[in-house]
């Protein structure tokens, strides 16, 4: 059996509500979870870039840096987590 894709990634077009406006994200897992990961990364991505997508079209360079900040937040809170 092969090495299990740990990767995913999105295209959004339009971004809020602009047409001539695309993201496209990739999102590289690694270890043991990797693929949990990867797609627990695209979902919160895809949520704090939805709350902020106003802010995206005025800044994209302080929304995408803070919108990375808050999902690597998300990621170390759900990490420090008992396992189930």
């Amino acid at each position: 059996m092969g090495k299990r894709n740990q990767d995913c990634a999105c295209a959004v077009n339009p971004v809020a509500g602009d047409d001539s406006v695309a993201l496209f994200c990739v999102f590289d897992g690694h270890g043991r979870h990797g693929h949990c990961v990867a797609i627990e990364a695209l979902i919160s991505m895809h949520f704090e870039l939805d709350r902020a997508a106003a802010d995206l079209i005025k800044g994209p360079a302080a929304t995408l840096s803070a919108t990375f900040e808050a999902v690597q937040a998300h990621l170390r809170l759900l990490g420090k987590q008992d396992q189930v």
